[in-house]
């Protein structure tokens, strides 16, 4: 296996295998879908202020 030049590297990193024990990967796996549920629910949230100030609901 072809081993990378080491100025092509990022910063603080080498070609060491980075382990995570197995709570860490699962919340690092599900930490992109709580940005979007994030998300949703204050849409959701501001659009039943707007209808309730509104009077549509």
């Amino acid at each position: 296996m072809v081993q990378p030049d080491p100025e092509f590297l990022p910063q603080g990193e080498d070609d060491a295998v980075h382990e995570r024990s197995t709570p860490e990967a699962r919340q690092a796996e599900s930490t992109g879908r709580m940005r979007y549920v994030l998300a949703a629910g204050i849409i959701l949230v501001l659009v039943a202020f707007a209808l309730i100030w509104f009077g549509v609901a």
